[in-house]
């Protein structure tokens, strides 16, 4: 016999010694009974008067009973041994899954796996478990049996899992370590980690003139497979704009817009579970210039004002516009005139641009204009003499070379301070040749020509 645990056996075989004084035993039979006795009825082999009778796996106690014969035909009484528990056979385990949920990529996002434990002779007495990611495990984790099964719900893990079992039956007698299938289980949901600034062009008044945020994304089990986002000038939004992750992170990039924004990102494991949507802080971007339609120009005396048209900025909006003549340093104003004073004749080239409050500034426009104050004189190049000029009002006056101011008589003044003169040009050979119509006015204390080339 072997000896189990529990007053069981986990092997047993009986041996039975067989005498007649007379003719001799002839031959034996023998039964196997859970009861108190039985008919024999099965040859056994006798060998040096002894007959062995094998008790098999029961999961009562058994007994052994014997009739024997001699060769004179006498039948003795049917005898039987003392009852013994024996289980000659090893539990076993078998498993399944409950409980699973399909996720994606061959992941489940929950999944448990249920262990049916059997012994055909004593009973379970007891089973351990291990999970493990490897070929097997040594059982050490006791489970607690109900109708001869346990559930281990497998938590989340990076690699595929698999429990082992090792069962004990009431002889003693263990099935060996036995492990399940693997699974790759993810149980928990990814994350979205900080969203913070990735570039930017900071601009003015809080206002950026691009900016591009960098959302951090994290999943410790099944790793993450994609990511979604959205801009908003609310507080969330659903985010449904796939975006690139590159080493778990996506970049975004937010666009213009007359309202501060901000950006919401969720993103989805390889097991397909899908993170909570979180928000990034608000923030104000303009990535657009300004823009004016036209710029015009009027005159007056010493004066050039500008007027600018059509001024556009629909994201944060105009500040001011800059005025600039002939390429010289730009000037602010929140109108949309500016006058430039103090100049003289001549033509200018003005300019024109809008500043929007992020700090972009538009393309410019620009216009001519002449201005002309004052007198435009002529020299001649060889004294006048009075029978060359023609006289128109009584009054001619000429500019000659030497700065004096030649006239054949006086020249009064009109109530609006100038008279009329024709300006002549006098030729080399004399010719004299008569000009346009002009006025005089009384500049130095003497007339002197006005508009003439």
């Amino acid at each position: 016999s072997t000896s189990g645990s529990n007053g069981w056996y986990k092997s047993m075989t009986l041996r039975a010694n067989v005498t007649d004084n007379g003719s001799g035993v002839s031959s034996v039979k023998y039964c196997v009974t859970t009861s108190n006795t039985c008919t024999p009825n099965q040859n056994a082999t006798i060998s040096n008067g002894n007959v062995n009778v094998p008790l098999g796996n029961n999961s009562k106690a058994q007994k052994a009973c014997i009739r024997v014969t001699d060769k004179a035909g006498r039948e003795s009484n049917v005898i039987c041994s003392t009852a013994y528990k024996v289980d000659t056979t090893n539990p076993s385990a078998s498993f399944s899954t409950t409980n699973a949920t399909t996720g994606s990529n061959g992941w489940y996002k929950s999944l448990s796996i249920v262990t049916t434990v059997s012994d055909n002779g004593s009973g379970v007495s007891s089973v351990k478990y291990c999970t493990t990611t490897g070929s097997s495990c040594t059982p050490n984790t006791n489970a607690s049996i109900s109708s001869n099964k346990f559930t281990v719900s497998l938590g989340s893990n990076a690699n595929a899992q698999k429990v082992c079992v090792n069962v004990t039956d009431k002889a003693g007698r263990t099935s060996g370590t036995k492990c399940s299938s693997s699974y790759k289980v993810d149980t928990t949901n990814p994350n979205v980690g900080s969203i913070s600034i990735a570039s930017s062009s900071s601009g003015s008044n809080g206002w950026y003139k691009s900016l591009a945020l960098k959302a951090t994304l994290s999943d410790s089990h099944s790793g993450v497979a994609s990511a979604k986002y959205c801009i908003t000038t609310g507080s969330s939004c659903t985010p449904n704009t796939g975006a690139t992750v590159k080493n778990n992170s996506i970049t975004m990039n937010l666009v213009s817009n007359g309202s501060a924004q901000r950006a919401c990102v969720q993103t989805t494991d390889k097991a397909g579970r899908v993170s909570s949507t979180k928000c990034s802080g608000t923030y104000k971007v303009d990535t657009n210039n300004p823009t004016i339609s036209s710029v015009s120009a009027t005159t007056s005396n010493n004066t050039i004002t500008v007027k600018v048209s059509g001024g556009s900025d629909s994201h944060s909006g105009i500040q001011k516009y800059e005025y600039s003549k002939n390429g010289s340093s730009w000037v602010s104003s929140t109108s949309t005139s500016y006058t430039f004073s103090g100049l003289s004749d001549g033509t200018y080239t003005v300019y024109a641009r809008a500043v929007d409050k992020s700090g972009r500034v538009g393309s410019s426009k620009n216009t001519k204009i002449t201005v002309s104050t004052g007198p435009k004189m002529k020299r001649v190049s060889s004294f006048i003499k009075s029978s060359q000029i023609q006289e128109l009002n009584s009054n001619t006056f000429v500019y000659f070379n030497g700065g004096q101011n030649y006239n054949d008589r006086g020249h009064p003044i009109t109530n609006n301070g100038y008279v009329e003169a024709a300006v002549v040009k006098v030729s080399s050979t004399g010719t004299v040749t008569k000009g346009n119509l002009l006025k005089i006015y009384d500049g130095y204390g003497a007339p002197i020509l006005d508009g003439y080339e």
